[in-house]
């Protein structure tokens, strides 16, 4: 804020944590950040043009008012890769400002990196973010989807094969059904092992970088009503789900699982609610 107009006033913000709680925002709601956004979008300081890269090399601020660390970004990216160790990956995340995560998280987060690193030559700060919010920000598992596996063409019926893990009896369950593609194949897998039949409201996936082996982070947002404990019936609601990974059918069938997750625990008695026409 600029003294010349606000005289003695000052404010106690941390602007660092403007990214990350634009980020958390998305979470919660669902939508996702455009890439054109001001500020908090992935292209905010970006510059692609020769005349803006040499612009912002000799004097930044012709073409930024603000710096990307003003607002929690930090400082260009460090490229991290299958060699690099832990100490290196808990400064990078220090860095961008998640400096409150335990120990643990932190390892879950960073076994989670070494598997991405093996499928990609490098990992990015916006990697490691969407790593983040996966592992960090995602409801109690009553299920964990483990893996799945896809047959699908343009002349054939896409098929799912998945196996869900039920957490509080170490039970593995396995099934398999069809749809019109492989995603509502590996929807309609879940619902099947799950119980829960929600309708899908919406659904979206987009690319965290540029490349052929960028990770895919997928949203979905699933309609339903939910027992009532008084005999009143409850308005319909949208439990929104998020999941993240190279393998875009993967993702997409973690984000279904996370969103049925929220259905389970968020049930009164605890029974799978009753799915809603839409």
């Amino acid at each position: 804020i600029n003294a010349e107009y606000m005289g003695q006033l000052v404010d106690r913000l941390d602007r660092t944590q403007i990214s990350r709680t634009s980020r958390l925002v998305s979470k919660f709601t669902g939508m996702a950040i455009q890439m054109n956004k001001a500020i908090v979008g992935a292209n905010a300081f970006a510059h692609e043009s020769g005349i803006h890269q040499d612009g912002v090399l000799k004097h930044r601020e012709t073409y930024e008012i603000m710096n990307p660390e003003s607002v929690g970004l930090g400082k260009g990216e460090l490229v991290l890769g299958k060699h690099s160790g832990m100490n290196a990956f808990s400064k990078r995340l220090r860095e961008l400002g998640y400096d409150d995560i335990s120990t643990a998280q932190i390892r879950a987060i960073f076994a989670r990196f070494k598997i991405l690193a093996d499928k990609k030559k490098v990992v990015t700060d916006e990697d490691l973010r969407t790593l983040l919010n996966d592992e960090i920000n995602h409801p109690l598992e009553v299920w964990q989807l483990e893996s799945v596996q896809i047959s699908a063409g343009n002349t054939m019926t896409a098929t799912a094969t998945c196996t869900l893990l039920q957490t509080d009896t170490e039970k593995r369950v396995m099934d398999a059904a069809t749809g019109n593609g492989p995603v509502e194949a590996v929807f309609e897998c879940i619902s099947r092992i799950t119980g829960v039949n929600a309708a899908v409201r919406d659904f979206d996936i987009r690319s965290v970088t540029s490349g052929a082996d960028s990770m895919g982070e997928a949203r979905v947002g699933l309609l339903f009503r939910s027992d009532s404990t008084d005999g009143l019936e409850l308005k319909p609601r949208v439990f929104h789900g998020q999941g993240a990974d190279v393998d875009i059918l993967y993702a997409s069938g973690k984000a279904y699982m996370n969103a049925i997750n929220r259905i389970l625990t968020a049930s009164s008695s605890g029974r799978a609610p009753q799915p809603v026409s839409v």
